[in-house]
């Protein structure tokens, strides 16, 4: 990644940013110094999927990204434009490629490991029990561990225990929990006061290795994926005197996008409404529960689970 250049040197240009006014006005600006703006992007999520089919020899990035953070993009760490890492299915990224997993069942684990190296991903540690996978992901020190639920040696939440663990020691390590179960308390206990870099999702996405690479990819940057049946229920139904009753059906399905850590611009996809319409409804949202609208999809996510949290512990 570099600046833009002012001499005459024409440059292929890929715009990161989540205003789409802004990429428009930087889009003119380029071109009329002779630069050529090869692609756009409104998240990080966009730009590592753009990055490896167009191949910008420079991009412009904001620093508040809906999704993560731009910085980490701008220098590299999460996306290359020369050599992009093979993909399958999902999208993947250079910030995700060092994997540790954790599941007790054998068929399962070479599912995952085989779904894992087919999207170009080197699989670093494979452990059947608890502690073995905390060691061995201490030290290996994974971009990300996926993790089960309920492992031995108790066959608890012996996995969650360990991931909880594993994010206090590792910050910068993404943590992937998979249940069999639809258990919300997991996923907030989890989630403790950092919902950076975590994900929960049901066993059963595993089969669909878009959602589930995905899941991945947006773990790895930082960002967080919740299972929707599982931000279903944490949500549940509301009470009479709970600011989430004063919400629209629309705005409560907006919501629920954001608790699993979808960017507006996938918001607008999965409801199939225009990117103006879901910040109107996120305007609306942050109004009615009481919210200062955070700059950034990344922060209101923290503000969407923290409520839920709060909610949790009211019932």
């Amino acid at each position: 990644m570099g600046d833009c250049d002012d001499g005459p040197v024409s440059r292929p240009v890929l715009v990161v940013d989540d205003d789409a006014c802004f990429r428009g006005l930087a889009g003119r600006i380029l071109s009329s110094r002779g630069h050529a703006v090869v692609g756009e992007a409104g998240s990080v999520e966009e730009a590592f999927a753009a990055a490896p089919k167009l191949r910008p020899d420079t991009a412009l990035v904001d620093i508040g990204l809906p999704d993560g953070d731009g910085f980490m993009l701008a220098q590299g760490r999460a996306v290359r434009t020369r050599v992009a890492p093979a993909q399958r299915g999902g999208m993947m990224t250079a910030a995700v490629r060092r994997v540790a997993i954790g599941e007790d069942d054998v068929l399962m684990r070479e599912g995952i490991v085989r779904i894992l190296t087919d999207a170009g991903l080197d699989v670093v540690a494979q452990a059947g029990d608890a502690d073995d996978l905390l060691r061995r992901a201490l030290a290996h020190r994974p971009d990300v561990a996926i993790v089960d639920v309920r492992m031995p040696p108790r066959r608890e939440d012996d996995g969650l225990v360990a991931a909880m663990e594993l994010r206090r020691r590792l910050p910068s390590t993404g943590v992937l929990i998979l249940s069999q179960f639809c258990e919300p308390a997991f996923a907030l206990d989890l989630i403790g006061e950092r919902p950076e870099g975590v994900g929960y999702l049901l066993k059963e996405r595993v089969g669909d290795v878009g959602t589930f690479l995905d899941a991945i990819a947006r773990v790895a940057a930082g960002g967080s994926a919740l299972d929707a049946e599982v931000v279903g229920r944490m949500l549940g139904r509301p009470d009479a005197d709970d600011p989430l009753h004063a919400l629209t059906p629309r705005e409560h399905a907006v919501l629920a996008a954001m608790a699993e850590g979808k960017s507006n611009a996938g918001i607008a996809q999965s409801l199939f409404v225009g990117e103006a319409t879901v910040e109107k409804h996120v305007t609306a949202i942050f109004r009615k529960l009481g919210m200062a609208p955070a700059s950034t999809e990344h922060r209101r996510v923290h503000a969407v689970l923290t409520y839920l949290r709060g909610k949790a512990g009211r019932h």
